[in-house]
């Protein structure tokens, strides 16, 4: 018996260390955006672009969303195979612009070096004229707004998704639901006091958001979209698994309520 106790103690302590064990590695990860960071990413023949302290970016930028890519080199590895090479190009603010190529021609590696996913090995991605080297990772990405293809959703209300950090009231998340032509969906599968904006927040969601159709998880993407007030939108094959209707309000909802948006 105390063979076996002692044996049923260790296979308990053993699946007990598997929790500081994931809490050592999330520990153990680098910071985003950091000198160190940055210096191993960039090619010798590219100065390294620092934080720029010294900028004030408004809560309006970015205000025209023009972008501008310029001789960019771009690698998801320090010592990896370079992606992206002496890239140029320019986005006029409010311009749509669609990029297609073949699967692995680097499409989705130009939102990702957009956004810093990983640092650049070379050149300068400029977003209304600022560099985005010299700027931190949270002003940058909290200014771009992003639909991927398989949007994730987690468990929680609906209002808590929309609005994370609790800076917008009831009626702006609703008006943005509306625009999204999505507020009378979840009217319906709110049971209790369906007319109420507040009933319709508190709907769950599921894991995954298991509990909504592939589309109109795409249509909740572009709510917060169009509650944050982006001016630049990134859709990453966003209307590739949504059939012919779906595809249609997705298209309509961008013409009318992202029409100045890049």
């Amino acid at each position: 018996n105390s063979l076996q106790g002692l044996v049923i103690m260790l296979s308990w302590f053993e699946n007990s260390m598997v929790c500081p064990e994931r809490i050592q590695q999330y520990i153990d990860v680098e910071p985003e955006g950091t000198i160190q960071q940055k210096s191993l990413y960039r090619d010798e023949d590219s100065p390294l672009q620092l934080i720029n302290n010294e900028i004030t970016l408004s809560k309006a930028w970015p205000s025209r969303g023009e972008i501008e890519y310029s001789k960019v080199r771009f690698r998801y590895q320090p010592l990896g195979e370079v992606i992206l090479r002496d890239l140029s190009f320019r986005v006029s603010g409010g311009e749509k612009v669609g990029i297609v190529g073949r699967t692995g021609s680097g499409k989705s590696t130009i939102a990702m070096s957009l956004l810093r996913i990983a640092e650049l090995s070379g050149g300068a991605v400029l977003i209304d004229g600022i560099d985005c080297s010299t700027i931190s990772l949270k002003d940058l990405r909290s200014s771009i707004e992003i639909v991927p293809q398989n949007p994730v959703l987690f468990k929680g209300s609906l209002r808590c998704y929309l609005d994370p950090f609790n800076e917008y009231t009831d009626l702006q998340i609703s008006e943005a639901l509306d625009k999204a032509q999505l507020r009378s969906k979840f009217l319906t599968l709110t049971s209790n006091s369906p007319g109420l904006v507040s009933n319709c927040l508190d709907f769950e969601l599921a894991e995954n958001g298991n509990n909504l159709s592939v589309g109109e998880r795409q249509m909740l993407v572009l709510s917060r979209a169009i509650l944050r007030g982006s001016k630049i939108l990134l859709m990453d094959e966003a209307t590739a698994n949504v059939d012919y209707l779906q595809d249609k309000i997705i298209q309509e909802v961008i013409r009318k309520e992202f029409k100045s948006s890049t």
